[in-house]
């Protein structure tokens, strides 16, 4: 008998990974269903990765997510939007069976690889804007999250209810 190939091989082992959105809090996450993000007035970002599908159109329901199991991981940039790693706070809210737990995190980063241009401007508020980067956000014994992202802009304001 022949041994599988070696693509074969390295196809298994990449679905039994961890995703790098493992586990919060002992509740295991998944990759995201939507990635937004929104820039207030004075240049602040935050980032919001969920479970929740439409996660900007969501966002202005003041019902908020509807179900047992979901969750939000949010990362707000007081800097200015630039490429390069970025000083974050991390934030996140995770229901598991209906009980919602409540994660602050200790440090994060959001590394901006890339973002919209317009004519050579970095161009964050319009509504095809995009970013891809990296957030790396520690909450400490709740767990770690490292991972990469694409994120639209959310022309709703994130910011609300903060």
């Amino acid at each position: 008998m022949r041994p599988p190939p070696l693509t074969a091989i390295a196809a298994l082992l990449s679905l039994s990974a961890c995703s790098p959105w493992d586990k919060l809090g002992g509740v295991k996450l998944g990759e995201p269903a939507s990635s937004v993000f929104h820039v207030s007035p004075e240049g602040h970002t935050l980032f919001v990765f969920s479970s929740v599908f439409d996660l900007c159109e969501l966002a202005s329901d003041p019902a908020g997510p509807s179900g047992d199991d979901w969750w939000v991981v949010s990362a707000l940039v007081e800097a200015d939007l630039s490429t390069g790693e970025l000083p974050a706070e991390p934030y996140a809210r995770v229901s598991s069976e209906g009980k919602i737990t409540e994660h602050r995190g200790q440090a994060g980063t959001v590394e901006v690889e890339e973002l919209t241009e317009t004519d050579g401007l970095l161009e964050a508020n319009a509504p095809d804007a995009w970013i891809e980067g990296k957030v790396d956000l520690d909450f400490g014994e709740a767990g770690r999250v490292k991972a990469p992202f694409e994120a639209d802009w959310c022309d709703f304001n994130l910011f609300q209810g903060m």
